[in-house]
């Protein structure tokens, strides 16, 4: 008991301030922490991405977001910007680009920057003139500058030398950076100019510039340094930024950069193959990775293709590496790894179309061309930068596929704030399905409303789909189905829908215990695979899983289905598969970054059929009467018809702009848990079912009763009576069978029903 007031008030005073400075203590450390997270010595410090870097660029007076950073000078000593939308030169520095942000260090925010000091800097905007004018057009101000200005076409790489190639108007320009004499250069090499050509040096900046050689006048116009070039000229000329430490080499023809140039990547990795994992009917191989090189790498595969002899493949890294791995036999016993390309923008898929590697960044779709044969690319080529993109981290571009007519496909996320709950800007072009076609040329917003689609698929008919991550207007995760101008469900400024308007259904939902970030999807396009030609196969990145799709088509056009899990053990987490054209079987890829139960930081492995007999469900239909199930083998007739060998529950989740869904009652819906659910988030046990007493993120759905179960003459089908049955979200069927060989079926069916098919 205290004595006196004032000693009372002396032992509080000294009180707070030894919890005031033990929590000093706490927060200096836990902000010590947190900022180690990303100082320090990095995986990137020793990384050589080559002479050149696709990225957003955070420069001092703005943000380039289809940059090319391309290292100048003796050993890469200095750095130039461009921006390929709009082919201007925006500043030079010493060193080369910091790289920070979300494929570097993990920071769920910012991009690769230059040096505050810069050396030369020019304000952003066009980089050539369109009839006097330097005015951008573009509104909002995203995506490339119309093609009729101008075009980026590519970037040629020999030895340290990059040279760029576009067009303005209908002129051809080849134009090389360089550093020399303690000063930048701009070779320009144009055949002929088919008009007046004005080329921006300096937007709102001040530094000797001179010329050497012909065809390019200097001038100063408001504020700004140009070249003006004449129609029907040509140039060979250097522009030099900077006061020379000595006399400038005369301008190069470029044209000699263009055809090919020496290895940059000379070394191969060999490595030999595991033994096959598993005993039952497939059985996992596992092909080790160049996890050790000389660039210092990280390999966390993120797409990949077969070439045509099915012995050698080409997969993309993250960090935007193309390696090719070679000896894909029947005993993986000698591969070989080299590299074939480096310094893309966050490559998450690739393509081969005849023999010709395709890969998707953040920036564009490009054609990487071998010109000289010696195993690695020398043209980077622009096949297509339509896509618009913002400066948010999560704009992935997830998957390369390809349809019967060669259309290419990929899936761009939407950009989420920091914590990924709502949006940051947005555009028309997030969150959607991309379509390219086959020539480049032309492009579409071929399906909207996706979030974090996580990879695609494109299956033998032209059908498209893709996976979903959980999150804003994303109950659950999913597999959507996705047609011409269907709309997935996820609202944001960028694409203008109401909630009154809807959404177009997935073909099925999925349990976040089943899958909590989506990868991609793959057609099984053989009888070499087991039972299952013709089905199609959703990747799950989240939970390490191969999942077998059961689709089912109802009349008027409604695509429902479910899915079961195939028995497959793998080393890191499924985003991508292919089947090889060769040996017919499957192999899957992926990496660990965040919210994946991945073992290893990367992997690929082939997933091989042995023989042995496969005893899975195969298909699902469901009528007003109940449900089919069909099953690879013949079923014990005693136990497919106990209605004990089945436990069936459902329930509902809520769509909306909260971030993710608990589940609710299908039997007894508590509207108001729902209508709470909206602002609150349910799927973390915020939201009651009923008042107080079961929370929405712990109920498990409701008991489906089975009225009778009847084996089909073939033997394979069953058919589970359910009175009542109803349009669900999900949907859990749960089996415990024998077939009559006496094999065990314990499985778990996740499905959803959108329309009851009538009972024929």
């Amino acid at each position: 008991m205290w004595t006196s007031k004032k000693s009372y008030l002396s032992a509080l005073l000294k009180y707070c301030v030894a919890v005031f400075l033990i929590s000093c203590v706490f927060v200096t450390a836990a902000d010590k922490k947190k900022k180690n997270k990303y100082s320090g010595p990095q995986w990137f410090d020793n990384f050589t991405y080559g002479p050149a870097l696709g990225t957003t660029a955070e420069l001092p007076n703005g943000i380039v977001l289809k940059g090319q950073a391309v290292r100048v000078g003796e050993a890469g000593s200095h750095s130039v910007i461009y921006d390929t939308e709009m082919m201007s030169f925006n500043g030079a520095f010493a060193g080369q680009i910091i790289l920070t942000g979300n494929a570097w260090n993990g920071r769920h925010g910012g991009s690769p920057k230059a040096p505050k000091k810069m050396i030369l800097q020019s304000n952003l905007g066009p980089g050539w003139a369109k009839a006097g004018s330097f005015k951008d057009p573009r509104n909002p101000a995203y995506g490339p500058l119309p093609e009729a200005w101008l075009k980026y076409k590519g970037q040629y790489r020999n030895g340290d030398k990059v040279v760029l190639t576009y067009t303005v108007g209908n002129t051809s320009v080849l134009e090389m950076p360089a550093f020399e004499n303690g000063v930048f250069t701009r070779t320009l090499n144009i055949n002929m100019a088919s008009e007046n050509m004005v080329v921006m040096i300096a937007r709102g900046a001040d530094f000797p510039v001179s010329v050497v050689g012909e065809g390019i006048t200097i001038s100063k116009v408001d504020g700004n340094i140009i070249g003006v070039i004449a129609a029907d000229s040509s140039v060979s000329a250097k522009i030099v930024m900077g006061k020379a430490n000595g006399k400038v080499a005369p301008a190069q023809d470029l044209a000699a950069f263009t055809q090919g140039g020496p290895l940059q990547w000379a070394q191969t990795i060999s490595v030999k193959g595991g033994k096959p994992a598993g005993k039952g009917p497939y059985v996992t191989e596992e092909i080790p990775l160049p996890i050790k090189n000389p660039w210092s790498s990280l390999i966390r595969f993120s797409g990949f293709d077969f070439f045509a002899d099915g012995k050698r493949a080409a997969i993309c890294t993250w960090n935007g590496d193309v390696w090719i791995v070679s000896g894909l036999d029947k005993d993986l016993q000698n591969l070989s790894w080299k590299r074939y390309a480096a310094g893309l923008y966050e490559t998450l898929g690739l393509k081969i179309v005849d023999d010709v590697v395709f890969v998707t960044g953040k920036d564009q779709i490009t054609r990487l061309h071998d010109l000289n044969n010696d195993g690695e690319a020398d043209f980077y080529e622009n096949f297509n930068n339509d896509i618009m993109i913002t400066e948010n981290y999560h704009e992935f571009t997830f998957g390369l596929q390809t349809d019967p007519e060669g259309n290419f496909y990929f899936a761009k996320a939407a950009p989420v704030k920091n914590g990924g709950r709502g949006f940051a800007t947005t555009h028309a072009h997030h969150g959607v399905v991309f379509k390219v076609s086959k020539d480049g040329s032309t492009s579409e917003v071929f399906g909207n409303g996706l979030r974090a689609p996580g990879g695609i698929g494109v299956g033998p008919n032209g059908e498209v789909t893709t996976g979903e991550n959980e999150g804003t207007f994303v109950p659950v995760c999913k597999i959507n189905w996705v047609t011409k101008g269907s709309f997935s469900g996820v609202i944001h400024g960028g694409n203008g829908r109401t909630m009154e308007q809807g959404y177009d259904n997935p073909l099925c939902w999925l349990p976040m215990t089943v899958d909590n970030s989506g990868g991609g999807q793959v057609w099984v396009d053989n009888d070499k695979w087991g039972p299952f030609n013709g089905d199609m196969l959703h990747l799950s990145y989240g939970s390490s899983s191969v999942y077998k799709v059961m689709k089912q088509e109802v009349e008027g056009g409604v695509v429902q289905g479910g899915v079961v899990r195939l028995p497959i053990k793998l080393v890191s987490s499924a985003m991508r598969g292919r089947f090889n054209p060769v040996d017919k079987q499957l192999y899957v890829s992926g990496f660990r970054g965040w919210q994946t139960n991945a073992a290893k930081s990367a992997g690929l492995q082939r997933i091989r059929y042995t023989g042995k007999k496969v005893s899975l469900p195969s298909k699902l239909k469901v009528t007003d009467k109940g449900v089919y199930l069909t099953f690879t083998e013949k079923l014990d007739k005693e136990l497919a018809e106990d209605i004990g060998s089945y436990s069936i529950k459902w329930w509902n989740y809520v769509w909306g702009p909260q971030y993710g869904s608990g589940h609710f009652s299908v039997n007894n819906p508590d509207k108001e848990a729902m209508k709470k659910a909206l602002v609150s988030e349910s799927h973390s046990g915020g939201t009651n079912l009923k008042k107080g007493t079961v929370k929405a993120a712990a109920f498990k759905g409701d008991d489906v009763p089975v009225k009778s179960a009847k084996l089909l003459e073939d033997g394979k089908t069953v058919f589970l009576e359910i009175p009542n049955i109803r349009p669900v979200m999900q949907m859990e069927i749960a089996v415990d069978l024998e077939t009559v060989d006496g094999d065990v079926i314990i499985s778990k069916i996740y499905n959803s029903i959108h329309k009851l098919a009538k009972e024929k």
